[in-house]
């Protein structure tokens, strides 16, 4: 049961937001995840996940979701369609320049329909967000749920923001500090856009790279990141042998659909395609 009172107290903006991106973090994914309604708040953040350590080295990696960037509207005066335009045309492009790579996916409340229709007119393709509609964690489930994964990963620090001159954390602040729950333990619905869009971000998150208590998925990942490697490394052999090497690991059925390997044709090279942004460099 969650507490009554402030839901996320264990943010702290001393800790947990930072000046700039840790130069040795290695980053291997960066999207966007986005909160929004035709009268409500819209949010939108925009997320680089990566690790620390030896990049090829054994064992599972030190995970960590950092938002680096938030485009805020707060009020219902903007029709979405200008709300889209600014964000296709202003947000997304200033992050990508920014940090010299491009988001992998847009994930928007699934409830906000009317927000990824007009952003995909004009041209980017968005995905309906995990809103943890089927989560259940201990004796809770649903919304609950994904706030006690957020809370946690706060609280070990596998989450920060970033500061930015143009996009930054104010919101995100001031809705921590006002988002609380009542006497039954039921999040209050106020408060909530950029705490609702960090939420199917850190989803997301736990869920492909960053799960702490899944040791397990981390050594699969692992696996699978060695193989690619070797994969790469006999790029001569054809594709079928490639694939089998990539893809024949046991239990990894899960992973299967992330990963498209197209063969350049009349080159010595491959392009890797990730979903959860394991890469090859």
């Amino acid at each position: 049961m969650i507490p009554e009172g402030v839901i996320y107290w264990m943010f702290s903006p001393d800790r947990h937001i930072l000046s700039r991106l840790p130069e040795e973090l290695t980053v291997v994914e960066s999207f966007a995840a986005g909160d929004g309604g035709t009268t409500d708040a819209t949010s939108i953040g925009f997320y680089l996940a990566g690790y620390f350590g030896d990049r090829w080295g054994p064992g599972p990696k030190e995970y960590r979701l950092y938002r680096v960037g938030n485009w805020y509207y707060d009020g219902g005066q903007m029709a979405m369609s200008d709300q889209a335009r600014r964000i296709v045309g202003d947000f997304l492009p200033y992050m990508r320049q920014k940090y010299r790579i491009r988001e992998n996916a847009v994930y928007i409340d699934p409830a906000c329909k009317a927000l990824r229709l007009e952003i995909e007119k004009l041209g980017v393709l968005t995905t309906g967000a995990d809103n943890n509609a089927h989560d259940v964690k201990g004796g809770v489930k649903g919304l609950k749920a994904g706030v006690e994964m957020l809370q946690s990963a706060i609280s070990d620090g596998r989450f920060f923001l970033v500061e930015d001159e143009r996009y930054g954390t104010e919101p995100f602040v001031k809705e921590a500090g006002l988002y609380c729950a009542d006497g039954k333990g039921d999040p209050v619905d106020a408060y909530n856009h950029s705490m609702d869009e960090t939420r199917y971000a850190m989803n997301h998150f736990l869920k492909t790279l960053g799960c702490g208590d899944c040791e397990a998925d981390m050594k699969l990942i692992d696996r699978i990141r060695n193989r690619i490697r070797n994969g790469v490394n006999r790029m001569a052999e054809s594709a079928e042998a490639f694939k089998k090497d990539v893809f024949d690991l046991e239990g990894v059925p899960a992973f299967r659909e992330f990963y498209t390997f197209l063969f350049l044709p009349g080159r010595r090279s491959i392009k890797a395609f990730t979903r959860t942004g394991i890469r090859c460099r």
